[in-house]
């Protein structure tokens, strides 16, 4: 009698045990796959580059970026290095955030640029506010419209 109510629980516990190895297992391989795509590059405190979409992620770099005082405002520069041996054509934004991390203004509006094999360029920008601290700078290709909610 208690062998086969044991044998009765095991058998109703194998596809719950199934399914959570399944889940297990899938859980672990996703977790890799994100943690390899990383779409946004915080590596310097006041200037943040976010990529729009994967097939530009590795295509470009932040580099030489810089925020400081210019006057009562903040001024900020970054540049963009393009890593591929392929012309790139891409947009870019730069918005400005307050020290609590709140936009300021209506934020900036995507601009047309290209990249040369292996080039670099700077692009600068003036906080709107005496309050501006932080520099968001986002670069897209140009029909990749996910990253726009306001335009």
């Amino acid at each position: 009698m208690i062998l086969s109510v044991l044998n009765y629980y095991n058998i109703k516990l194998i596809p719950f045990w199934i399914f959570f190895v399944v889940i297990l297992i899938n859980g672990c391989r996703s977790t890799e796959s994100m943690q390899s795509y990383k779409t946004i590059d915080q590596s310097h405190p006041r200037v943040r580059l976010i990529v729009g979409g994967s097939n530009l992620q590795n295509q470009i770099k932040l580099i030489k970026q810089q925020v400081a005082p210019f006057g009562k405002m903040m001024r900020g520069r970054a540049s963009i290095q393009n890593l591929t041996d392929k012309r790139l054509v891409l947009e870019y934004k730069i918005d400005w955030f307050d020290d609590e991390g709140f936009i300021i203004g209506d934020g900036g509006i995507w601009e047309r640029f290209s990249l040369g094999p292996r080039a670099i360029r700077s692009f600068k920008s003036l906080g709107k506010s005496k309050f501006a601290s932080t520099m968001q700078f986002m670069v897209r290709f140009p029909d990749d419209t996910f990253m726009d909610v306001r335009n």
